[in-house]
């Protein structure tokens, strides 16, 4: 039996000196490293090593980070493959995993899943049956990821945040909008940016860091209605209005005239039609008052609009209502100019889509598959598929068919209706974040009949925002006290 413990010591003692060895071993080796790498990269490790440790206290400051990681993640995307992968999806990820490890030591929230899960879920194993025509998988995969990830943003902000972390979340937002706001701001007065952005030959379209004016636009546009929300409900909510009540009204209210600048300055006509409609929305769903304070500002629009129509600038008026007349016209025949040639590019996409669901109604030419089946229904002289039809809902019909539109039906008709049920239960600020999703979707929804806004990580925006509206009605149920109804 002593022998035995001996035996046990000496291979006790053998295997804690090959850890040491191991470690010894390592951190000459990660020294070495460190010492013949650049000192940008340096700085990548070290802030990595920093937000890991962060990431691993405070999981929720990972939502924090992706708000910020959307707008400003074309600024370090690369490419494995056929698949774009931006800081956002990385944090994602990250975020997800110490979720995971958090929750198989006990320490996290279980997933909530509800009838808006259900719904998006619908529209994901719709996306995954009509990738069985895709012949370039790539593409596939990357589509099905964004509303997988769309997905699992609004469960994981859903079930995991508490009350003063939503409003952390709800600053990132705003913040992270009002910063592309003011570049958007810059980049239209300076005149930085491709010459096919400039306007009226003396400014540029404001495009921030998404390279174009359009992604820009819904970007911005789809934060508006939270910028507008917010602000109101910290004021007219709050029976005691503390200095600091103000402040940060001050400060939301900055954040959405950042925000709205941009979307002008964009000179997006989606944009701005989206968020005409958007704010619209949000006034007949917000109460008495607001509804009344629209009803007088249609009336006066309308005593008005002859007037208004004369100050408006030639060029704005031009870009709201120009290239109505082409619509049915016949594409190959018609002579392209600056005036007209977006309107056209435009129409020649919604064109080839159509034509792709002509050829296959039922399930579409496959998830992804637009850009590769493009040249076989291009019209003359519009060989470039740029990568999607530049409307949703086409786009949607002819790589999924009637089955993907129906899924897509899924997505918006269940985010509008958990959104209407907030609106009629929620109070205060709680409301106003139910609000905002309310008019982020309506946004999305008309944007969408000129553009596809699921590009660049956007589609993380809209299921944190879906998440964040789920999450406060969650917490109005388990809030004990009495709150005061904002009518907005």
């Amino acid at each position: 039996m002593v022998a035995q413990r001996a035996v046990n010591r000496v291979d006790s003692a053998w295997w804690v000196a090959l850890r040491l060895a191991l470690v010894l071993v390592t951190l000459v080796a990660v020294g070495w490293l460190l010492a013949q790498a650049p000192l940008r990269y340096l700085l990548v490790a070290l802030g990595g090593l920093i937000g890991a440790a962060l990431l691993f206290r405070h999981p929720w400051l990972g939502l924090c980070g992706l708000a910020v990681a959307v707008p400003f993640g074309p600024l370090a995307t690369i490419s494995v493959g056929p698949i774009q992968v931006g800081p956002a999806e990385l944090l994602l990820v990250a975020t997800l995993s110490v979720w995971y490890l958090r929750g198989a030591a006990g320490q996290a929230h279980p997933l909530r899943l509800g009838g808006l899960a259900a719904a998006i879920g619908v529209t994901v194993l719709i996306a995954l049956i009509s990738s069985y025509r895709a012949t370039q998988l790539g593409a596939a995969a990357q589509d099905l990821a964004k509303w997988v990830g769309l997905g699992v943003v609004m469960l994981y902000a859903s079930s995991q945040l508490a009350p003063r972390q939503i409003g952390w979340v709800l600053a990132a937002l705003l913040v992270g909008g009002a910063a592309q706001g003011v570049l958007g701001v810059f980049q239209f007065a300076s005149q930085r940016g491709p010459e096919a952005f400039q306007l009226l030959g003396r400014y540029m379209r404001a495009h921030g860091t998404f390279g174009q004016p359009n992604p820009y636009a819904g970007y911005l546009g789809l934060l508006l209605p939270l910028g507008l929300t917010l602000p109101v409900s910290l004021v007219v909510g709050r029976r005691e209005r503390h200095w600091s009540t103000w402040a940060l009204a001050g400060l939301a209210a900055t954040c959405a005239a950042c925000i709205g600048a941009g979307v002008v300055l964009s000179w997006s006509r989606g944009a701005l039609l989206a968020a005409m409609v958007a704010v619209a929305m949000l006034l007949l769903a917000a109460g008495k008052r607001a509804r009344m304070a629209a009803l007088v500002a249609v009336v006066l629009a309308l005593a008005l609009g002859p007037w208004l129509v004369g100050l408006t600038p030639q060029g704005i008026a031009e870009r709201l209502v120009g290239g109505l007349q082409l619509l049915g016209a016949e594409l190959s025949s018609i002579e392209v100019t600056d005036a007209n040639f977006a309107m056209i590019e435009r129409l020649a996409h919604w064109t080839a889509a159509w034509r792709m669901f002509e050829q296959h109604p039922w399930l579409g030419v496959g998830l992804g598959q637009y850009a590769a089946v493009y040249p076989e229904v291009a019209i003359a002289r519009w060989a470039d598929p740029l990568g999607h039809a530049h409307n949703m809902y086409l786009h949607v019909l002819g790589e999924q068919g009637l089955l993907g539109a129906v899924g897509l039906a899924f997505f918006f008709l269940g985010g509008l209706a958990a959104t209407w049920k907030g609106i009629k239960q929620c109070t205060g600020w709680r409301r106003a974040v139910v609000l905002g999703c309310w008019g982020m979707l309506w946004h999305l929804a008309v944007h969408s009949v000129v553009d596809l806004l699921f590009v660049q990580g956007i589609y993380l925006l809209v299921g944190l925002v879906l998440g964040l509206m789920i999450a406060v009605q969650q917490q109005e149920y388990t809030t004990v006290g009495s709150h005061h109804h904002v009518d907005l």
